[in-house]
């Protein structure tokens, strides 16, 4: 045992060795668990295997699988969970580019802005029946008024900041002020449609709009709103004249009022929060004391490292092949919830050739959706051929969905007397959307299109995207509601001049729709109209609809709460989540 016991110490003494690694080698030095005991606490920051349990699924929106692990903790040793067990580490592909709330619109950062910041109300999704409703959270409670022009919220009291300072209707107030000031992101749910916004007195917010708006609350719950408040201490201490909104300070740090504080940024390395001990909801009952949100690229990485322990859960959607690989696996568990993103291409209407309905008809008719849903996404993806998800108002089930047709797609493309090359961009880093690119390029070049293909980071693709000269002529990319009102992705993508219109798409109809059909009381009226925009965006080819996304994750067995949610993208709501050994 003497090359062991030597081993041992200097992998001690330097610190590369876990606790299960020192479990194993103090079992072969003859050392009980007992005392293995003292030397585990001295190695607080080793990596652990966390014991796994066997889980039973997703709830209705999906299913799950899990494996029960028979390795030993230190929590089996001691009976009490180690400081590795009481940090949830989430691995992402890639790195967003901000988490100020006023400005974040990514799914890359979402667990970090969910677990900094509260929302006035948040979507509750009731597990055991599929069920989601909008639920109190810095609001005990709301009134919307009859004529739907004005929502009052009756806020918490005794709510504090990370900084030490009161939230209050002036603290809510203050931040929607920011949030125009900013004019980013989910700004248009307020300046599309809120009048005033005030404090009434110390703990009432009254949000007037300037139109009837049936279903405004649903913008208020989003994932994606203009609700988040942030401490004015925060944002007085940081700005400059320059930047009187602190925007710089904030895209990197943050005060909000939720249960974990900011800690630290490692640019595509990671973020890490801590507990906020001063938290309103308490910290009774199990929860962990860390957030850990690690940046790894690679997905045979992020395998590696949940399957030994040292990651909880990777976030991101994975690749069919690597989703499957984990079927099964000793203390995993696989689950598949019904994603929000719609994977497209997005083509520029206003620079040539994707200006031509001729050259856009043809892209429609030669991308090859089966191949996409069945061989890329392998399984993990539905056609859907509409602006808007599957299962919301003015979604149909009968439409007929286009198909590759190469014959028909040559007829459209000579039409538009194409010659130039055309780019097409799409985000570094993620393999399926890698895998259609090269798949379109290769149907286009059969029929004498040059396409060329471009990967670029999150922030050049907001970059390019920002102005029509600038956009990519083809953008594929995935693209969601921001919440569960049609509006938050259809008006988004088709209004003329809205937020997310990057392929520059303008017609008045639709415009005149838009502008009506929040204010329509009726469901059924409203489904209707939503239905003629999907009908003139598709008869236009206003984009390639490549399909819907099923997510894929995987996390460890142990980890209680963590089912990624329809209503919340990649992330699960943090404080919700503990460890169960």
């Amino acid at each position: 045992m003497g090359d062991e016991h030597e081993e041992f110490l200097q992998r001690l003494a330097s610190r590369k060795i876990s606790r299960r690694d020192l479990l194993e080698i103090c079992a072969k030095l003859g050392l009980s668990a007992a005392a293995a005991g003292p030397i585990l606490a001295a190695c607080g920051g080793g990596a652990a295997t966390p014991a796994a349990t066997e889980t039973s699924g997703a709830g209705a929106t999906g299913t799950a699988t899990a494996a029960a692990s028979g390795t030993a903790t230190a929590a089996a040793v001691t009976g009490e969970l180690t400081e590795r067990q009481k940090t949830l580490v989430l691995a992402y592909a890639r790195d967003g580019s901000n988490i100020d709330p006023a400005i974040y619109w990514e799914c890359e950062e979402s667990d970090v802005v969910g677990a900094m910041y509260d929302n006035m109300v948040i979507y509750k999704w009731n597990r055991a029946d599929d069920t989601v409703e909008v639920a109190p959270q810095l609001a005990e409670s709301w009134d919307i008024a009859p004529d739907n022009l004005s929502i009052t919220f009756h806020l918490r009291k005794g709510v504090t900041f990370h900084d030490g300072e009161p939230y209050n209707a002036e603290a809510q107030r203050y931040s929607w002020e920011r949030q125009v000031g900013i004019g980013e992101a989910t700004a248009y749910m307020v300046n599309d449609y809120v009048d005033k916004f005030e404090a009434v007195d110390e703990y009432t917010f009254k949000v007037t709009l300037k139109k009837p708006v049936a279903t405004y609350i649903q913008y208020i719950a989003g994932y994606w709103c203009p609700s988040r408040p942030v401490s004015k201490k925060a944002v007085e201490a940081h700005k400059t004249d320059a930047d009187p909104w602190a925007k710089e300070w904030f895209r990197g740090n943050g005060v909000g009022t939720g249960p974990y504080k900011f800690v630290s940024w490692t640019p595509n390395q990671q973020y890490e929060l801590e507990k906020f001990e001063n938290y309103w909801g308490g910290w009774d009952g199990n929860h962990m004391d860390k957030l850990v949100h690690r940046i790894i690229g690679e997905v045979a990485t992020q395998r590696m490292q949940l399957e030994k322990g040292e990651l909880d859960a990777i976030m991101q959607p994975l690749p069919p092949q690597d989703f499957k690989a984990l079927e099964g696996k000793p203390g995993i568990t696989t689950v598949k919830t019904p994603s929000i993103f719609l994977t497209n291409i997005q083509m520029n209407h206003t620079k040539a050739p994707t200006n031509d309905i001729n050259f856009r008809m043809g892209c429609v008719y030669a991308f090859d959706y089966d191949a996409a849903v069945n061989n890329i996404y392998g399984g993990l993806a539905i056609r859907n051929g509409q602006t808007m998800d599957q299962g919301m108002e003015g979604y149909r089930n009968n439409i007929e969905l286009p198909k590759k047709d190469l014959a028909k797609a040559k007829e459209y493309f000579d039409k538009a007397n194409y010659k130039d090359p055309v780019e097409m961009i799409y985000s570094e880093g993620d393999d399926p959307l890698r895998r259609i690119a090269e798949m379109f390029q290769a149907d286009l070049a059969s029929v004498g299109v040059t396409l060329t293909i471009r990967p670029v980071s999150t922030s050049v693709w907001w970059e390019m995207e920002a102005k029509p000269e600038t956009a990519a002529q083809l953008n594929l990319c995935y693209w969601g509601p921001d919440n569960r009102d049609p509006s938050s992705i259809v008006r988004i993508l088709w209004y003329t001049g809205a937020g997310s219109n990057f392929g520059y798409f303008s017609n008045p109809t639709v415009d005149e729709i838009l502008d009506k059909v929040q204010q329509e009381p009726d469901a059924a009226k409203r489904s209707a109209m939503y239905a003629q925009v999907d009908d003139i965006v598709r008869a236009d080819a206003g984009w390639i609809m490549v399909c819907q996304q099923m997510d894929g994750n995987a996390y460890r067995s142990d980890l209680k709460n963590l089912d990624p949610a329809p209503v919340r993208e990649w992330s699960p709501i943090v404080y919700d989540v503990y460890r169960q050994v």
